[in-house]
């Protein structure tokens, strides 16, 4: 009975006043819609990197609890192994080769593995056993993934070397891992093939039952010396998030920005349909309506208004992930070993629209808050006269400290610090913001209607109508200032990430011309061949050339690029 009063209350009197304002009613939609695409589609796209290594990596390692990798992708040398492997509590040390390597079809995950890999039960546990048994019919013989595009007894180029599928790995388990893009070799092919004899790019580590995991831990980070970083196998995972963190928390501050103007608009929205709605709230409390059954109607309508923008935001932030997962610049994920596909996480969804909601229902009470004041005789108060229209001296001084408290915290944060504290800081300042427009709403109408007087007589009639209505100005005047600050954020935080990114190879911008393994719009980390610096300084016209290296490394747990010139 009292959920069906309550959808008649929610169709007599919200849906028709929706109905009847559609245009406001779209714009406080599209708002939440917009910020519940920003949201999704960050999810999307951050949760597709670190989730594509997170699947290969935990199919490669299996029950691992512990793996050494290399400080740098040039892995490390194969002594470690020996080391590693007499430490006490160490059950099963594999060592692997997991690196690109280039085929006549495009770059492809090259794994390196011997027996001792079937210990970890992973995706690989089967598999690895088969090159063994094939080596000496066929010596440079291969497994390859379903989806590498090679069948079997056929032969390809494989890095440095030349290679002959001796099995096409079929079945979910091999499908699933890497998208099925991988070549699978003996150890000792695969470094070869890779330019990597006697290095070694991860080694898996299972212990003993009933062995102590930190004893194993710091025995193991003992014998490595320093000579490769010692972690846990999910290591890779966060490490793969290193490259695109600037660009997801550039997204969130866009969303950040998008739910803010959305709760700034709701708010402002809500105000203006209390407004006009007061002869219709007076009269239900004149024949007996209580006040918090009228506040809840109002706040129901703003969830719904939120839960729609959320809904469709969040099927448009889908489609945005998909393309922009597609689109991701070859810099960006250059060095993640794992294929890219994309992946929602599941609580992107959900998140997202508590998110809209959320902020729908705080604004609308920060506005629903007047109905408290309306009484049956203030029916047809004009606007402005009525009790509801008077905001108390106290809650402007409040509002004033409160964001100048929250100015004094947040900006020396914002400055000093990085990451999610600096990203909270700037939603915080975004919030001040408009609680100093609040506690300013005289002052900024003030010197609204003085501005409108400088122009004549239009301008004095102008300034009438703004004194008039000073929640209307304040609510323009907000604004214009938050499209203002989020262009100068978002535009200057982008010239600033090129202008930083330019200033790195500002000393060899003069180079006339780079000789490089790797396509222009990646970073040179593949290795040249031995020689060519002789060959191409012996070019007719060729006056100098300085050799030089770049590599990604791990340095005090962040994925890094080094770089490097000769004298």
């Amino acid at each position: 009975m009292k959920l069906a009063a309550a959808a008649s209350r929610l169709r007599v009197f919200s849906l028709r006043e929706l109905a009847v304002h559609r245009r406001r009613t779209v714009a406080s939609i599209a708002v939440m819609a917009v910020s519940a695409t920003y949201l999704v589609a960050v999810f999307g796209i951050f949760g597709s990197i670190t989730g594509s290594v997170n699947r290969l990596s935990d199919g490669i390692a299996g029950v691992a609890a512990l793996e050494v990798s290399g400080i740098t992708d040039a892995g490390f040398s194969d002594a470690v192994l020996a080391d590693v492997a007499a430490v006490p509590g160490v059950a099963t040390a594999a060592p692997m080769i997991r690196t690109s390597a280039s085929t006549p079809s495009g770059p492809v995950l090259l794994l390196g593995a011997d027996k001792r890999t079937a210990d970890l039960g992973g995706a690989l546990k089967d598999a690895v056993s088969r090159p063994l048994d094939a080596m000496s019919s066929t010596p440079d013989g291969v497994q390859v993934g379903p989806n590498v595009g090679y069948a079997k007894g056929q032969t390809f180029g494989l890095g440095s070397g030349s290679v002959t599928v001796t099995e096409v790995l079929a079945g979910k388990q091999y499908g699933s891992l890497n998208g099925g893009h991988y070549v699978l070799a003996p150890l000792a092919l695969a470094q070869n093939v890779a330019g990597r004899t006697g290095q070694l790019d991860s080694i898996l580590i299972t212990t003993k039952p009933g062995a102590d995991p930190s004893a194993v831990r710091a025995a193991v980070s003992a014998a490595v010396n320093g000579r490769a970083v010692v972690a846990d196998p999910s290591f890779r995972a966060a490490r793969a998030g290193d490259g695109v963190k600037l660009m997801n928390y550039m997204a969130l501050l866009g969303a950040a920005v998008a739910l803010v103007v959305g709760a700034f608009l709701i708010y402002t929205t809500m105000t203006m349909a209390i407004t006009q709605r007061r002869p219709v709230i007076s009269m239900l409390r004149a024949i007996g309506g209580r006040r918090a059954t009228i506040v809840g109607d109002m706040l129901a309508e703003a969830a719904a208004l939120g839960l729609i923008g959320g809904a469709v935001g969040s099927g448009a932030g889908i489609l945005v992930g998909h393309i922009a997962i597609g689109r991701l610049p070859p810099a960006v994920t250059q060095g993640l070993e794992a294929r890219i596909e994309y992946g929602l996480p599941g609580y992107a969804i959900p998140l997202a629209l508590a998110a809209t909601v959320l902020t729908s229902v705080l604004a609308s009470a920060m506005a629903a808050r007047q109905v408290y004041k309306v009484s049956p005789i203030e029916a047809l108060a004009p606007v402005g006269a009525s009790a509801a229209d008077a905001v108390p001296r106290w809650l402007r001084v409040a509002s004033g400290v409160g964001a100048v408290a929250v100015f004094a915290v947040a900006v020396p944060i914002f400055v000093a610090q990085r990451g999610t504290v600096a990203f909270v800081a700037m939603a915080a300042l975004l919030c001040a913001e408009i609680a100093i427009g609040f506690a300013l709403t005289v002052s900024i109408v003030k010197a609204t209607a003085a501005t409108a007087r400088v122009f004549g007589s239009f301008g004095a009639l102008a300034a009438a109508t703004v004194e008039r209505a000073p929640r209307r100005v304040r609510a323009t005047v907000m604004t214009v200032l938050i499209g203002v600050v989020t262009t100068v954020v978002i535009t200057g935080t982008n010239a600033d990430m090129i202008r930083s990114a330019r200033d790195i190879f500002s000393p060899v911008a003069d180079t006339d011309v780079w000789v490089s393994a790797d396509p222009p719009d990646s970073y040179p980390t593949d290795v040249l061949p031995q020689g060519l610096r002789d060959k191409v300084a012996g070019v007719p016209g060729v006056a100098h050339v300085v050799e030089g290296a770049f590599a990604f490394a791990v340095v005090g747990g962040t994925r890094v690029l080094l770089d490097g010139f000769s004298a």
